[in-house]
């Protein structure tokens, strides 16, 4: 009897003994913030890109879920879709349009427990020029004697004007004398044009002159925005070619900003890619090469190798990664001085401005009422930037302020005024104008420079 006793309590300690080991090696752990002062609202304007963070530690690793309004949010919801980073729980919305509007909840869950937390998100309207959405139009590869269509999708404020536009090289050179590129219209929206029909243009039984930049155009009063891709046609057994031959090499940006490394070549059969970083090579096999949020560390030699049983071709960039400081706007280069136009004629005024953040720029015209003198806002044509200017640094910005056909009412006081978060400047200019026989005039009575389009004060 003693020994069925003593067996019992063995087995009843081994048990117990047993259970205690379980949960002794039961290392699970609940989700916990890795920042728990995150902010509740966000505010920020139509066309801007916002995110939105809800990163957590847990083990197992726990599964989030975002909900926009209560309702589980798919990418299928909104008219461009949303990024989310899984591994830093992010969620980014680029093109932010009213609709946008809401509140967003972050579920953070693994089987230990849950988190949860909510952004509210407040979308600011205010004029803008139209937002095309990004990733459209799409670069295209395509044989000789295919059809292909490219598209672009426009969100505008009030209705707007569009072009489908060719790049175009003439006399050797893809640019004017003004710095512009040579393009020309394929497709305009006329008055019986609907959205749809504009926005798709379509290349039928292409050849190997059809390969080239494509831009879908659109401007309203406020401005102009645009898109490009690019067409690449093949035939034959080709080397590799770049297809927009970039004579770039050196590349300065600023702490935490994008920089894009483009390489796109053709061949048949199509070129591998390979890129590296100071001879190492980086598991990246796309033809641009896009830095994020950039930093010191990220400086050095970037190099493309593209490669088809013909031949290869590379190129180098080089990153300068230069530190940044908030400043308020510079207006560096500012106006040219007062102008003297002839009535008929067109007139520009360039107002280049350094800022950082990057400034936004406004443009005014005194004018009296009653009176008493008032400034109004005008709008300035929009100039698009040269493509050696697509990687500058975005704190340098330029805005062109074009009178077309002056008459003697445009005789007045123009002002250029720049503004970020840390501050404003502003530059003014007078505009004079004479008709035919007051030049005359000044030309016999003055040694200043004239001409029938403009003249400058000496």
């Amino acid at each position: 009897m003693m020994r069925f006793w003593s067996l019992l309590l063995l087995v009843h300690f081994s048990l117990t003994q047993s259970g205690l080991d379980s949960e002794c090696t039961d290392t699970g752990m609940a989700p916990q913030w890795v920042q728990p002062e995150m902010k509740k609202l966000y505010a920020a304007f139509v066309s801007n890109t916002i995110k939105m963070q809800c990163k957590a530690t847990g083990h197992p690793v726990p599964a989030i879920q975002w909900y926009k309004n209560g309702k589980l949010f798919r990418r299928d919801h909104r008219i461009g879709g949303f990024q989310i980073r899984e591994h830093t729980g992010t969620l980014i919305m680029t093109s932010l349009v009213p609709s946008d509007k809401g509140n967003y909840t972050c579920l953070v869950e693994n089987k230990y427990g849950r988190l949860q937390h909510t952004y509210q998100l407040n979308v600011l309207e205010r004029p803008s020029r139209p937002i095309l959405q990004q990733g459209l139009p799409a670069n295209q590869t395509a044989a000789v004697g295919s059809d292909v269509e490219f598209v672009c999708h426009i969100f505008s404020d009030t209705q707007p004007h569009i072009q489908w536009l060719k790049h175009i090289i003439i006399n050797g050179s893809s640019v004017g004398p003004d710095g512009l590129p040579y393009v020309r219209v394929l497709k305009t929206a006329g008055l019986n044009t609907t959205d749809k029909e504009i926005e798709v243009l379509t290349l039928r039984n292409i050849t190997l002159d059809d390969a080239g930049e494509y831009t879908c155009l659109a401007g309203n009063s406020v401005g102009f925005a645009y898109r490009s891709a690019w067409l690449t046609v093949y035939d034959e057994s080709l080397p590799p070619q770049w297809v927009r031959p970039d004579k770039r090499h050196i590349y300065r940006v600023p702490v935490g900003k994008t920089v894009k490394f483009h390489c796109q070549a053709t061949g048949k059969p199509l070129p591998a890619l390979r890129w590296y970083k100071n001879g190492k090579e980086i598991r990246d096999h796309t033809w641009t090469l896009i830095k994020e949020s950039v930093a010191p560390s990220d400086e050095g030699n970037y190099t493309c190798v593209v490669q088809n049983r013909h031949g290869t071709l590379q190129h180098t960039y080089q990153l300068n990664v230069i530190e940044r400081s908030p400043q308020k706007p510079d207006l560096h280069a500012g106006l040219q001085g007062n102008r003297i136009a002839v009535v008929g004629s067109d007139v520009e005024f360039v107002c280049a401005v350094m800022g950082d953040p990057q400034p936004y720029i406004r443009w005014f015209k005194r004018i009296v009422i009653n009176g008493s003198k008032e400034d109004i806002e005008i709008f300035p044509f929009v100039r698009p930037p040269k493509d050696e200017d697509l990687n500058a640094m975005d704190y340098e910005v330029e805005s062109l302020l074009t009178l077309r056909n002056v008459t003697l009412a445009d005789a007045e006081e123009y002002t250029c005024l720049a503004s970020n978060s840390e501050g404003v400047s502003r530059h003014t200019v007078w505009l004079i104008v004479i008709d035919e026989a007051s030049l005359r005039l000044l030309q016999r009575s003055s040694p200043v420079h004239c001409s029938s389009a403009h003249t400058y004060f000496t």
